[in-house]
């Protein structure tokens, strides 16, 4: 049932977009981008990518021992997974040129709807999982329609549907859901399937290594706990070893590619941005009004909480926790903390989906009267982020480096649409912005 609200919302704001910024692949989205052109000529230089594509991709570095070689900043693997669609629509709507082109109008479309596509696949394998798990229908529809919109998985699977965010939480979701289904049927998951997950996670998004061997060391942990002794180290490794082989290939892959562009053997090609212990900001992550998680995404607050509150959804909760905070500490040494132009906390909508879960569960587990005031918290703070969100897109929140009169402002100020329900709104939200 939340499939059909979260649909139609989709199709409205592709269709008829209530903003003015574009194109479609743009920024980081645009780096993601290039590889789709590049494997598509088997052409991995790059260096002729900023003068003929603008400053569309980012180049990190060099190789001085082969000046033809240039890095690309952004990892491959966004543009693998999209790449049984994207690949055609390019070599159709760019037939006839061996040069890598502009994205062309058809590109931009595939793209936007392969976002909203990964959007659907997510919430349905949520709304399966929950299921699984005894969490009521009415009550996995609600906690559906509070994490798609009170969080950034709405945003970037639209607005930002360039981005990789929503295709790594579709993993994550997929993970979760193989998981549960394979604790319940007493069967271990197909062994293809879950190194071409993780294989997809590390590649996408190579930072998300470390949530992914969390959720799948959650997972061993859940699945072989009740294993005897002398059989449950064999065990565990024969279920580890596709996971394992995925993310190896994934970072050698990556580390292959970065030694054979730049001349350097590396785990990232981010250059100099990196993690940096000497100036940490994991309290600007988790609260700063510049993309604070917890200001932007409250809602994710309380999902968090809520399964700690009962000892036998406790350890949903405290999955929640080990995947979260590891990413706090990694994007609160980063350089820079706050990721650039953004919708939130960006970097934790890949964990969202398996936040979503043990929420769910947890609410599932409180008494009625809790359970009310803990789902009326979560539709206060997803209308938090609504507002938010109507703000980044109407041009009266900046891309990055928000202050707390423009957060205040946007929520409940002159710029927020409870204030256009009772009075005339802010001319700059009406105005719009572009680029």
């Amino acid at each position: 049932m939340a499939l059909a609200p979260v649909l139609v919302a989709c199709i409205w704001v592709t269709v008829s977009p209530p903003y003015t910024n574009g194109p479609p692949i743009r920024s980081d989205g645009a780096g993601y981008y290039a590889w789709t052109e590049a494997i598509l000529h088997w052409n991995f230089r790059f260096c002729d990518l900023p003068r003929m594509n603008g400053s569309l991709p980012q180049i990190t570095a060099s190789n001085p021992g082969h000046p033809d070689r240039c890095e690309l900043k952004y990892e491959p693997g966004l543009a693998l997974l999209r790449f049984p669609v994207m690949g055609p629509v390019a070599a159709i709507a760019n037939a006839g040129s061996s040069r890598l082109t502009h994205v062309s109008a058809a590109e931009e479309t595939a793209s936007q709807w392969l976002g909203v596509l990964a959007l659907l696949v997510t919430i349905s394998l949520l709304g399966v999982t929950m299921r699984r798990l005894g969490v009521g229908r009415l009550l996995t529809d609600a906690t559906l329609l509070i994490g798609t919109f009170g969080t950034g998985l709405f945003h970037y699977a639209t607005y930002d549907s360039s981005y990789t965010h929503i295709y790594t939480a579709m993993l994550v979701a997929a993970l979760v859901y193989l998981g549960v289904r394979a604790q319940q049927s007493r069967r271990r998951v197909n062994p293809m399937l879950l190194l071409a997950l993780s294989f997809f996670v590390v590649s996408v998004r190579e930072v998300d290594v470390v949530p992914l061997v969390i959720l799948e060391g959650a997972w061993l942990l859940w699945q072989h706990r009740t294993s005897r002794p002398p059989g449950r180290i064999a065990e565990a490794v024969r279920a580890a070893l596709p996971a394992v082989i995925g993310i190896a290939l994934a970072v050698g892959l990556q580390t292959f590619y970065n030694h054979w562009a730049s001349g350097r053997w590396s785990l990232s090609s981010y250059g100099s941005e990196s993690l940096s212990l000497t100036e940490l900001r994991e309290g600007s992550v988790l609260a700063s009004y510049d993309h604070g998680l917890f200001l932007w995404y409250p809602a994710l607050a309380i999902l968090m909480i809520v399964p700690l509150l009962r000892a036998r959804t406790r350890p949903w909760g405290w999955l929640g926790l080990a995947l979260v905070v590891p990413l706090v500490v990694i994007y609160g040494s980063w350089n820079p903390w706050w990721l650039g132009g953004a919708f939130g906390q960006r970097g934790m909508v890949d964990v969202v989906p398996a936040v979503m879960v043990g929420g769910a569960v947890g609410l599932a587990a409180l008494r009625p009267p809790g359970r009310a005031i803990a789902i009326g918290l979560c539709v206060l703070g997803a209308l938090v982020t609504l507002e938010l969100m109507s703000g980044y897109w109407g041009g009266t929140l900046p891309f990055d480096h928000d202050t707390s009169a423009q957060y205040w402002r946007n929520v409940v100020g002159r710029d927020s649409l409870l204030q256009a329900l009772i009075g005339d709104r802010g001319e700059g939200h009406r105005s719009g912005r572009s680029g």
